[in-house]
């Protein structure tokens, strides 16, 4: 599974 972040400035559930 790739990374995940969730960041308020990104989108919920945002790939990097």
């Amino acid at each position: 599974m790739s990374s995940i972040t969730i960041d308020p400035e990104l989108k919920p559930g945002e790939f990097v």
